[in-house]
């Protein structure tokens, strides 16, 4: 199985930079990223962590480094993922996160200032 999440994360890491590149040539540095499947309830946070997360960072690093704004639209409940993302270690102003459906009084203690936050508007 690791084998096969490494593939797709290369995979990704490849299609971010296209985009990136894209995005950049047309005058807009964000690419939007709607999270549909990553929400509490979905998956085990085990999962989460081992699988849903791994792929998603490299994308998003994969983008900053391109110069690149991920614009992130965190649809459910992220509750449960919040410190996974938190303590990423993804470069400080260079994401942005509505979330749908998410504690923003628990966004907003977990992440700081280290992202551009908004939420509490249900999709």
């Amino acid at each position: 199985m690791n084998a096969l999440v490494e593939a797709i994360t290369e995979m990704r890491e490849e299609d971010a930079v296209q985009l990136a590149q894209e995005e950049l040539r047309s005058g807009n540095p964000f690419a939007l990223i709607p999270l549909h499947k990553g929400a509490d309830g979905f998956m085990s946070n085990a999962d989460f962590q081992k699988f849903y997360w791994p792929t998603l960072q490299a994308t998003l690093l994969g983008l900053i480094q391109e110069g690149v704004v991920p614009f992130l639209f965190v649809e459910g409940g992220y509750n449960q993922r919040l410190d996974v993302i938190a303590n990423s270690g993804l470069p400080t102003g260079r994401t942005m996160w509505p979330f749908d459906k998410t504690n923003m009084a628990a966004v907003k203690q977990k992440f700081g200032s280290w992202a551009c936050i908004g939420g509490n508007v249900p999709a």
